[in-house]
């Protein structure tokens, strides 16, 4: 995203402008592939009444898709924490304390083996080197569904083991 901001404002000398544009580039992506789809099945839509109003509802049923789904997931995950707090709340009272206290506080390690039920549940998925998931993570078997290894050429298979047992 920053790399296209960088290539539109070049052109537009106008960082608001430039970010304006990119920010209707969703929309834009669904008019150009309905133009190709109107190309391509040219003679069809002819016979079909009223194409143009129900081209411009897809578009905006589409925008609205995309605006909907963010808002979606981050309900979805509120919820989520809502149930877990209220099926632990002293747990959850004693996990606050932890965090917003400003002396003796845990370690990370020891933080996440002590609430790791909550923020497991709340936080599904983790992205972290395999050196960060030896310092921060317990060893506890079938702790990750799935591992997902990005640059895994450039990673020592002895320090990826400790991630694969978790």
């Amino acid at each position: 995203m920053v790399q296209n901001l960088e290539y539109v404002f070049s052109r537009q000398g106008d960082f608001q402008k430039a970010y304006e544009i990119l920010t209707k580039l969703p929309a834009l992506a669904t008019q150009v592939h309905i133009s190709e789809l109107q190309r391509e099945y040219a003679r069809e839509l002819e016979e079909i009444e009223h194409f143009e109003t129900i081209r411009k509802e897809i578009t905006n049923a589409m925008v609205s898709k995309r605006k909907a789904v963010p808002l979606y997931i981050n309900q979805k995950c509120d919820n989520i924490a809502l149930e877990n707090k209220n099926c632990n709340e002293k747990r959850w009272k004693e996990m606050y304390r932890q965090c917003t206290k400003k002396s003796q506080l845990l370690h990370v390690r020891e933080f996440v083996s002590r609430f790791s039920d909550s923020i497991f549940e709340l936080y599904p998925c983790w992205l972290l080197s395999p050196e960060s998931v030896s310092e921060v993570l317990p060893l506890v078997n079938g702790l990750f569904d799935i591992i997902i290894f990005d640059e895994a050429s450039q990673i020592f298979i002895e320090s990826a083991i400790p991630t694969l047992y978790r």
